[in-house]
């Protein structure tokens, strides 16, 4: 990995040299290859795409799985930010996020709890499941599109001394740099 590879150059590379390789391995057996993680970030890319504009951020709402991952992939390739809420968030938080992000795209991966699906604009609402789960051809959106340098990769809100959520900005270059550093400690090795 160079020294300020970002994530999604990363992650293609680990596709091209190992798309069987697992990317993603739950301790309940769930699995997904690289080869599956990227053509699924490229359904989720171009349907964001198709639902917005602009680089506006979008929610990625679920739990710890590899659909969630394939999420906010496809959310770098279509040049949004993702924000990830895990759907045992209480309501009143994600209504909360929601209210500050403005009227965000929710890219569920889960079913939705009813008391969070109240918190919900239905109209904003995209389900990854049914997305990658389609068999019509896609495009993903042009490298161009994607979430480079110094433009925000991810809002992760956290609760500060305030008690509520405050969104804090990552870019792609922090990213970058952190995935190199962490990469010089012994327990990370390759694949």
């Amino acid at each position: 990995m160079a020294k300020n590879d970002e994530w999604l150059d990363a992650v293609e590379r680990q596709v091209r040299a190992h798309a069987d390789a697992p990317a993603f391995e739950a301790a309940d057996g769930q699995k997904m290859t690289y080869g599956e993680l990227w053509a699924a970030s490229d359904r989720i890319a171009a349907a964001v795409a198709a639902r917005t504009d602009g680089r506006e951020p979008v929610v990625v709402l679920g739990h710890k799985s590899a659909l969630m991952c394939a999420g906010f992939l496809g959310c770098l390739k279509s040049g949004h930010a993702f924000v990830p809420v895990d759907v045992e968030m209480p309501p009143s938080r994600l209504a909360d996020i929601m209210s500050q992000l403005g009227d965000p795209l929710v890219l569920t991966t889960v079913p939705v709890p009813a008391p969070l699906a109240a918190a919900l604009p239905p109209a904003r609402v995209l389900d990854a499941r049914t997305v990658v789960a389609s068999s019509h051809p896609v495009a993903a959106p042009d490298r161009g599109t994607w979430v480079t340098g110094d433009q925000t990769q991810y809002l992760i809100f956290t609760s500060g001394s305030t008690g509520r959520p405050k969104g804090i900005e990552v870019s792609a270059r922090n990213v970058a740099c952190f995935m190199a550093w962490v990469r010089t400690f012994p327990v990370i090795a390759e694949g």
